[in-house]
């Protein structure tokens, strides 16, 4: 891959805010990638804040163009990306790295990174999506409204270089990006759910007030939460939260 096709920022707020603001000013480059040392307003999921220590950790955007037989309510990409990311955090730490419904990445029943897949919609046309990733690779001290946080260090008690693990989880991603057919859908959903974290085991789980436990089952291809509480359930991403 084109070497300037990844990109290091110092400081930015947020890596998926800046790759957005590329989109908006027709500067966009299909396969891009923007890592930053450092993000004074990192994004999560559902408005959620992503805080990060200083030249520490993998924090990185990639802008991609979908193909056309993906479509906007899919969830193809963000099993593609989340078997990579769970894949390449493996190889690097010699460890299970499992899949938390629907994009955390879990190492030893720790979360030690997330993926954030925002989307530039023209009309009915998907134009754009941006992949963001967040990984902790050195940090050992973490805030105290984090849950079950964990590092790459903390597993293998060992310093990484976050730029050279970027750039390698950048080519792994390009790689399977640009290998996308419709036919492959399958073979990731399937490769999702192996790594489907608590799967067929009984968890606690919550919907507004109420409380219960039910048998994680498996992930469909809209990216709905399979479950047996006792009757098969499936959730929608926010309708439910893990009690952990």
């Amino acid at each position: 891959m084109d070497s300037l096709m990844f990109n290091i920022l110092d400081q930015v707020d947020s890596t998926n805010n800046y790759a957005m603001g590329r989109i908006h000013e027709g500067l966009a480059r299909n396969g891009e990638a923007w890592f930053a040392r450092v993000q004074t307003d990192g994004k999560g999921q559902r408005g959620k804040a992503w805080k990060s220590n200083i030249n520490e950790n993998l924090l990185m955007s990639v802008i991609i163009r979908p193909p056309q037989f993906l479509k906007i309510s899919s969830f193809y990409l963000q099993a593609l990306v989340s078997v990579v990311s769970a894949r390449f955090l493996s190889e690097i730490t010699q460890s299970s790295c499992l899949i938390k419904w629907p994009n955390d990445l879990y190492l030893n029943d720790r979360k030690a990174g997330g993926i954030l897949i925002e989307n530039n919609i023209r009309g009915t046309h998907w134009n754009w999506a941006i992949i963001g990733i967040g990984i902790n690779i050195n940090q050992s001290s973490f805030p105290l409204e984090a849950k079950n946080p964990c590092s790459v260090f903390e597993i293998t008690q060992k310093r990484f270089d976050p730029v050279l693990l970027a750039k390698t989880l950048h080519a792994q991603l390009w790689e399977a990006v640009s290998l996308l057919s419709a036919e492959k859908e399958a073979e990731y959903m399937n490769a999702y759910n192996k790594l489907l974290y608590r799967r067929e085991e009984l968890v606690k789980l919550k919907k507004g007030n109420h409380l219960f436990e039910a048998v994680i089952k498996k992930v469909d291809n809209t990216g709905q939460l399979e479950v047996l509480q006792p009757d098969k359930q499936s959730y929608i991403h926010g309708e439910i939260e893990w009690l952990l």
